[in-house]
């Protein structure tokens, strides 16, 4: 049965009411013996919710796949977007960790980098998950709605802006030290 479900053919109901289907089938080695022997029922999966994965995929791929779920580079793209999306969210909030002062000038605020925080970790658990769908049968438990997608794909955009903002600083950065370096050298030049 457990083949079945990594197949995505069927969810199983155990006796403590867990349910596995082909996204956590990993749980079944924290399961009960009991558990590998009784259940209380077995139904075919969810389904597909088009509008969810077609929300999730513009979102995260600028280009909506839910009709090539059967090609599976439909699921490599979706899972390096993932994997790549979360490494940047974890990476951009430990630079505004408890905010961002560049040369003395607050650029984020502790109460802002806090709204961030909130923001970001959702998005990146959620990119976390998202790798975990790499089949068909696994896209077939997809376990968002398009509301919550709503909630948490719009951190992707604050992940960019806030990326572009710090790049910019950066080469704002890299110009003033020529700048300054240029100055010492005429100055040198002068005396």
């Amino acid at each position: 049965m457990a083949a079945l479900a990594a197949l995505g053919e069927i969810e199983i109901t155990l006796n403590s009411g867990k349910s596995i289907n082909s996204t956590n089938l990993n749980e079944l080695r924290d399961i009960q013996k009991q558990d590998f022997y009784s259940y209380t029922h077995i139904k075919p999966p969810k389904g597909l919710n088009l509008a969810a994965l077609k929300v999730m995929f513009v979102g995260m791929l600028g280009r909506d796949l839910k009709d090539q779920l059967k090609d599976p580079s439909t699921y490599t793209h979706l899972v390096s977007a993932a994997n790549d999306w979360a490494k940047r969210t974890v990476t951009l909030l430990s630079k505004i960790h408890g905010g961002y002062i560049f040369k003395g000038i607050e650029i984020v605020g502790p109460e802002q980098a806090s709204r961030y925080r909130q923001h970001f970790t959702a998005f990146s658990g959620f990119c976390d998950k998202l790798a975990n769908y790499t089949s068909e049968a696994k896209i077939k438990n997809f376990a968002f709605s398009v509301d919550v997608l709503n909630r948490i794909l719009p951190a992707k955009t604050e992940v960019e802006k806030l990326e572009k903002q710090l790049a910019e600083l950066n080469l704002l950065n890299e110009d003033i030290s020529f700048f300054t370096t240029m100055q010492t050298i005429h100055h040198q030049k002068c005396l």
